[in-house]
């Protein structure tokens, strides 16, 4: 990473033997760019290192615990896409990157979706939707049993299945979780996630990175803005 501060940053040696670690070093602090990431795999004893009934954090506890104590510790260097999607901005990243042919996956064909892209936006639907006409912008993601109303604008984001996204509503940048009724008119703004089987209401708005809880019910005519 350009930019390691986010995370934990190592050295390993020819053997990628871990020599060195820090978790979320300030810039002046960070002696790697290679960061802590990915899928960790231990040996069952590694787990004897964890006092019973306290809080003990892998990057923070556990590593330089094993650094101390010179136990074996590796890393392997990863130089494939990688992104960190446990925010709903990197998660539409991944997205948009497999659109684009940077994030490969074996299940999808992007080589048109990419000429798609070129041209202003595409789509890219699960089975039995059923669509009218509407406006994707970047890139629209639909589940399976989607139904999309007349003069909706999608852009830039997901939508799990079994969702009915009712005339005129507007969905940008946003996720929308499974068995969701939008309805007519509702606006959905950039970072907002809906949580599953949620209703929102006819003209109701939603502001940006806001985080609906599933089963919620978003009354007509509604305005939610973030804290």
């Amino acid at each position: 990473m350009d930019d390691p501060t986010q995370y934990g940053i190592a050295i390993i040696d020819n053997d990628g033997r871990i020599m060195r670690f820090k978790e979320k070093p300030k810039p002046e602090e960070a002696f790697s760019n290679l960061v802590n990431a990915g899928i960790y795999a231990f040996e069952p004893e590694a787990f004897d290192l964890f006092p019973k009934g306290q809080n003990f954090d892998f990057s923070k506890d556990l590593f330089p615990k094993m650094l101390e104590e010179n136990l074996p510790l590796y890393g392997f260097p990863f130089e494939e896409y990688w992104n960190d999607v446990g925010r709903p901005s990197s998660y539409l990243q991944a997205v948009h990157d497999v659109f684009l042919g940077r994030l490969k996956l074996s299940e999808v064909r992007v080589d048109s979706l990419k000429g798609n892209m070129e041209y202003g936006g595409a789509i890219f639907t699960g089975r039995r939707c059923r669509i009218r006409r509407f406006d994707v912008r970047g890139f629209a993601v639909l589940g399976d049993n989607i139904e999309i109303g007349r003069n909706v604008v999608i852009d830039r984001s997901v939508i799990f299945s079994n969702a009915v996204i009712e005339e005129g509503a507007e969905i940008r940048e946003a996720i929308i979780g499974e068995n969701v009724h939008i309805g007519k008119g509702v606006q959905i703004k950039e970072g907002s996630v809906i949580g599953d089987n949620s209703v929102i209401e006819e003209f109701s708005k939603i502001g940006s990175n806001v985080k609906i809880w599933v089963e919620s019910r978003i009354g007509k005519e509604s305005i939610v803005l973030p804290d």
